[in-house]
């Protein structure tokens, strides 16, 4: 009976109910309660829908804007082509670290903003480039500047509760998806009957009505993110300290270090290597196509005011 009473009487644990269960944690900041979370990551993924749909009214037709440009010889072209898809993304995967620093003092909205603003200037002055270099210093510059999807990405991040996280970043990416298939159909119709440079006169249009809608449709990151919470894996005194050539090579520096940490466990997992594998040869081989299939279309016979639509379809 003494033992019965004393296992009645016994204290309840701290943050557990009496059956022993742990109660729901909530989420850590008031604006993840109600519907403002999702405001914002609709907003977020409209704008993205609306960048890529005017990204894509340019990138699929530079080969045919290089040989409008003047360069002739097929191979040349194709090789420029490849180039001029290649070359933003990769000086992109560098200047990266460089924009979180500043993503991290500065909010990461005003990163998308920055990068939208990057595409729209450089959109406009491709459309009145007279050589092919220029585009190529151009697309350079997109890639040094821009960063625009994994600034969204790391918006979402911040604004979206962890249990919300992962419907917010598939609304992203689908709407990534559409602005991709919808842009290159209307960039063949501009194009085909009103020239190359109005397509992309037009893709600069599209885009600065992205950045304005940005403006409306997303809150400031700064004023949203969970109080305490440390979005960035850098130490907190490299992460706070002004850019510098010396801070970005530091954040480099462990970035890289904690991404091959986390690839090393991640490829320890059965299976993992051989779908990253796979992965990565599905994609080189998908975006192989870009640089070239325009010339395809046009090497086939397609008359020359249709190789534009049919290359965008």
């Amino acid at each position: 009976m003494t033992s019965g009473i004393g296992a009645m009487s016994a204290p309840v644990q701290p943050g557990r109910d009496v059956q022993g269960a742990s109660p729901p944690v909530p989420d850590p900041h008031p604006v993840y309660r109600g519907r403002a979370w999702w405001r914002n990551a609709g907003g977020m993924a409209t704008v993205v829908f609306i960048a890529f749909f005017g990204f894509n009214f340019v990138i699929p037709l530079l080969p045919l804007y290089a040989q409008l440009l003047g360069v002739t010889d097929v191979g040349q072209t194709a090789l420029l082509g490849g180039v001029l898809f290649a070359i933003a993304p990769l000086l992109s995967a560098f200047s990266s670290p460089l924009w979180g620093i500043i993503a991290d003092r500065y909010g990461r909205k005003r990163m998308v903003q920055r990068a939208l603003a990057v595409s729209v200037v450089a959109y406009t002055l491709m459309a009145m480039a007279t050589s092919i270099w220029h585009v190529v210093i151009l697309r350079a510059a997109i890639g040094i500047f821009g960063g625009f999807y994994s600034m969204t990405l790391a918006y979402l991040v911040t604004v979206t509760p962890p249990s919300r996280a992962g419907i917010a970043i598939a609304l992203l990416q689908g709407a990534q998806i559409l602005g991709t298939i919808a842009g290159p159909v209307s960039a063949g119709f501009i194009a085909d009957h009103y020239g190359l440079r109005a397509s992309f006169f037009t893709g600069a249009a599209v885009v600065a009505v992205g950045f304005f809608s940005l403006l409306v449709l997303a809150d400031d990151d700064r004023a949203i993110g969970a109080p305490g919470a440390d979005p960035s894996p850098v130490k907190p005194e490299l992460r706070l300290a002004p850019p510098s050539v010396g801070n970005f090579l530091n954040r480099t520096w462990h970035g890289a270090r904690d991404g091959m940490r986390d690839l090393r466990l991640a490829i320890a997992l059965p299976g993992f290597g051989s779908i990253l594998g796979a992965l990565f040869l599905t994609q080189m081989v998908d975006r192989s196509y870009g640089p070239i299939l325009p010339l395809f279309v046009a090497h086939l016979g397609t008359p020359d005011n249709q190789v534009a639509s049919f290359s965008g379809l």
